[in-house]
């Protein structure tokens, strides 16, 4: 119910409704605090108050946001912009998914070897990069232009996630494992569902177009930087306790 009034708040925004848009989240505001008042909701406010698992869920959550570029944004610039068919940002998110592929693994064998909070802060530092680079993508751009920047950011996810993963775990009390998975894959979840949201605003608010996708990559990339940012307080904290 939260999730779906903060949802339909956007939406509203977009409409240019302030009334409806301050009365939906005013809906979201009061099912958050209804939530939190619940018996059952005490375990995970406990385990967010942990800074150390706190602020890694807050950076998955964050990181996660990036998913508006490519079911939103980058689709609408090939159409837009471009005047290109889909086939084209199909082909393009091939660069990301065999990134993602070929780091997936070395993210692994680093997040044993290293902080994990410092593979996952330069995996958020690359995912930001990528994010940001389409700011310089022009209206005649083609295959290339898209790809490598597309792999850029599937470099930074793919060494993001597994780490900061295994470090959210790590920090967690032994008796509240289950729990902490459980919040962490809702956090992605729901960052997989606000991004998409985000990036519409953003691009509807910047007036569509060329104008509204630079608009969306500014608000996504600073989506990303708050991630890298939320990894970076108290590193040496969690890792000893990781350790």
């Amino acid at each position: 119910m939260t999730v779906t009034a903060l949802l339909l708040a956007f939406d509203r925004i977009d409409a240019d409704e302030p009334v409806a848009a301050a009365l939906l989240g005013l809906a979201a505001v009061g099912g958050g605090v209804w939530w939190a008042r619940l018996g059952t909701a005490r375990p995970v406010l406990d385990l967010l108050r942990r800074r150390e698992v706190g602020l890694l869920v807050l950076s998955l959550f964050l990181s996660g946001t990036f998913v508006g570029l490519s079911y939103f944004l980058l689709p609408f610039y090939v159409a837009d912009v471009l005047d290109a068919g889909a086939s084209l940002t199909g082909v393009a998110m091939v660069f990301f998914i065999g990134a993602v592929a070929v780091t997936a693994p070395v993210s692994g064998t680093l997040a044993d070897r290293l902080p994990p909070r410092l593979v996952g802060a330069v995996g958020a530092a690359l995912c930001g990069a990528g994010v940001l680079s389409m700011l310089t993508l022009g209206p005649d751009a083609g295959l290339w232009d898209i790809g490598w920047r597309l792999a850029v950011a599937g470099v930074g996810q793919a060494l993001f996630g597994t780490p900061v993963n295994a470090g959210i775990l790590a920090a967690a009390p032994a008796h509240l494992l289950g729990t902490t998975g459980g919040v962490g894959t809702t956090s992605r979840t729901l960052a997989f569902t606000v991004g998409p949201a985000i990036a519409a605003l953003a691009y509807g608010i910047g007036g569509g177009g060329e104008a509204g996708f630079r608009t969306g990559v500014a608000v996504l990339a600073t989506l990303q930087a708050l991630s890298l940012l939320a990894l970076l307080p108290g590193s040496g904290k969690a890792v000893r306790k990781a350790g």
